[in-house]
């Protein structure tokens, strides 16, 4: 939640196209599905992944 209250703009949700993507899916969703899959490893410690974990 700190990340996430750092990273956006004031007053905006999760829903903000920095932390959610599919919010532009309409408009960019041809380009999204030209991106190669991605393997994302995270460590204890990593506030974003900690989170996800609880």
């Amino acid at each position: 939640d700190l990340m996430w209250t750092l990273s956006l703009p004031e007053g905006a949700d999760r829903d903000h196209v920095f932390c959610n993507p599919t919010v532009l899916a309409a408009e960019y969703g041809e380009k999204i599905e030209q991106l190669p899959r991605t393997f994302i490893n995270g460590y204890g410690g990593d506030p974003l992944v900690d989170k996800q974990k609880e």
